[in-house]
C-alpha cells in the first residue's frame, strides 16, 4: 500500500488512483468510501493492533488509513447535510 500524501494536490491524485477506479453512487449520492482492498488492509491492521503485533511501519499505515477515514466521514457528512 502506498503512503497517503500530505499536500492537497497530491491527495487528489492519490484518491483518483486508489479510490475512484470502480466508483458508483451510494443510494444516489456520490459518497467517499474505501476500496475493498483498502478496507481489507484496514481490517488486517486493526486485528494485528488488537494483538499488539504492529510494526512501526504498519502503525503508520493504520494511522494514515484512520486519518483518511475521518476525512471521508467529514466529507460525506457535508455531502449528505442539507444545503
Amino acid at each position: 500500500m502506498s503512503k497517503i500524501p500530505k499536500s492537497p494536490g497530491a491527495l487528489i491524485r492519490w484518491l483518483r488512483e486508489h479510490q475512484f477506479k470502480d466508483y458508483k453512487p451510494i443510494e444516489g449520492l456520490w459518497l467517499f468510501k474505501f476500496t475493498e482492498a483498502l478496507q481489507a488492509k484496514l481490517e488486517e491492521l486493526l486485528k494485528k493492533n488488537e494483538l499488539d503485533a504492529l510494526s512501526s511501519e504498519e502503525a503508520d499505515k493504520l494511522d494514515s488509513i484512520n486519518e483518511l477515514e475521518r476525512f471521508f466521514t467529514h466529507l460525506n457528512a457535508r455531502l449528505i447535510a442539507p444545503a
